[in-house]
């Protein structure tokens, strides 16, 4: 297995990939990912970490955190004991992984004899995040070939969900689950950076709010809230009416007189 790198795979491309995987020579991240899971994070972390399982697609504008979700991902597989030479990670805003010689499926084989060290079929599951991969020519074709011909987990992402779903509606029908991610909720501003979260209520859905019978008890945890607290929700849902639902205007990244 081990007969070295297919000669499509440059120096250069290998070194992109090992920089985008430094858990292969550290076992961890090289950053942690923001500890606040976003609404259909959790979910998409059980059915990863399932053997087997759908390609999952996870679609919605630029940063909203695709990427970071994947790196959440990556961090719980490692933190289940996952061998770290059993995951490969990618991201196609990199123009020399889209321009690598054949494409996907060279680095495939590459990681598989080079890093892996064994094929896919044999020991435990090998998993595989292809990040902005609509960015790469003829990706629907080359993930279909991966998951027709090897046993991995395979997990997407495409900033433009319309290329996503026209590029593999027919090549990729009925192997994919789409996860949808649009801009951070209110909600979910609060609970990833404010303490007033602690102070709201469970979440509820629209439809359960007004099917009850009496729906005051949903809100009474909100009008109890002291003069201060009120104030600061205030604060905080007039600011969010004014930048939107982009987490980067939100977590101090981008300073207030800039945003």
């Amino acid at each position: 297995m081990n007969e070295g790198a297919p000669p499509e795979v440059t120096p250069e491309v290998i070194q992109v990939i090992e920089d985008l995987n430094p858990w292969w020579a550290t076992g961890q991240l090289r950053k942690a990912p923001p500890p606040y899971l976003r609404r259909g994070v959790r979910e998409l972390l059980e059915r990863i970490a399932r053997p087997k399982g759908l390609i999952e697609i996870v679609r919605g504008p630029r940063q909203v955190g695709k990427t970071t979700a994947f790196e959440q991902a990556i961090e719980h597989l490692l933190n289940t004991r996952v061998n770290p030479k059993d995951i490969l990670f990618l991201r196609f805003d990199q123009e020399v992984l889209r321009e690598s010689r054949g494409g996907l499926l060279p680095i495939i084989r590459w990681f598989q004899q080079t890093v892996r060290g064994r094929p896919f079929e044999t020991g435990k599951t090998t998993y595989i995040f292809l990040d902005e991969v609509h960015k790469l020519e003829r990706w629907d074709e080359d993930v279909k070939h991966i998951t027709d011909t090897f046993p991995v987990r395979l997990a997407i992402t495409g900033s433009s969900s319309v290329l996503v779903s026209r590029g593999g509606r027919e090549s990729l029908a009925g192997r994919i689950l789409t996860s949808d991610f649009p801009t951070f909720q209110f909600r979910e501003v609060l609970e990833a950076w404010a303490p007033i979260a602690r102070r709201l209520p469970s979440a509820a859905a629209f439809r359960d709010i007004f099917s009850s019978s009496n729906p005051v008890p949903f809100f009474e945890p909100v009008h109890s809230l002291k003069s201060q607290q009120k104030h600061s929700l205030r604060r905080h849902l007039e600011k969010y009416y004014n930048r939107g639902g982009y987490p980067r205007l939100h977590n101090r990244e981008v300073d207030d007189d800039l945003w």
